[in-house]
């Protein structure tokens, strides 16, 4: 099993999401079902992103990611079009023992996130260890 499954205490997570197009508002709205405190950075952001942004749900910067924007960040997803960039961003979270998960690509990845069947209280996380299952 290369994968450790693990259900975290998301009062303590303190998230970055870099990238702000569809993909990345759903994990977002992922982190949004939890007690995390989210933060995205992105110099665009989509109507969706924006949405939570408004409802006071997730906070945004609206500019291209900083390296200091890794401070005090204990998760961060990466969900740019820029390859660069999330190789990048997964360097830095790598060297600062942040948990980095860069969408679409598995090898960049520290952790993944599993399929996932909410009936809260019940909670179920299938993994097919990053692989779509479909």
């Amino acid at each position: 099993m290369r994968y450790f499954p693990v259900f975290i205490d998301a009062e303590h997570i303190d998230a970055l999401v870099v990238g702000a197009g569809e993909v990345a508002s759903r994990k977002c709205e992922l982190l949004m079902k939890t007690a995390a405190n989210v933060s995205v950075v992105a110099p665009d952001i989509c109507s969706t992103v924006q949405s939570y942004a408004d409802a006071n749900h997730i906070t945004v910067a609206k500019r291209k990611f900083c390296n200091g924007d890794l401070v005090g960040k204990n998760m961060v997803f990466v969900a740019t079009d820029d390859p660069k960039v999330n190789q990048h961003v997964h360097d830095l979270a790598v060297a600062s023992n942040i948990f980095v998960n860069v969408v679409d690509n598995t090898p960049l990845c520290k952790f993944i996130t599993p399929s996932i069947v909410d009936r809260d209280p019940i909670v179920i996380a299938m993994s097919s260890g990053g692989v779509a299952p479909v």
